[in-house]
């Protein structure tokens, strides 16, 4: 078990292994999610990712994304079409 002091208007220091196990880097921001269990301290990028991930689940098979060549050419072409986009005016 490892543990934190509480200071003036509730600044907190995590412990390095702290740090280390929610892959905390300096200027991460970090979540606070209570439920049934309590409270659990979570590293805000990776919570947002694990988010968009299940939100996004089986997108890419139902639109024929099934291989990381088919991921590049979704790329490149979009960034065909933002370049038009952004660049239409200027010739």
């Amino acid at each position: 078990m490892t543990q934190a002091k509480v200071l003036d208007g509730g600044k907190m220091t995590l412990p390095p292994e702290v740090r280390r196990w929610l892959q905390i880097k300096d200027g991460d921001r970090i979540s606070f999610i209570k439920d049934e269990q309590g409270v659990r301290i979570v590293n805000a990028g990776i919570l947002a990712l694990e988010k968009a991930q299940t939100a996004l689940a089986g997108v890419a098979e139902r639109v024929g994304i099934d291989d990381e060549a088919a991921v590049v050419a979704l790329c490149r072409e979009a960034r065909k079409e933002l370049y038009k986009e952004r660049y239409a005016d200027n010739g």
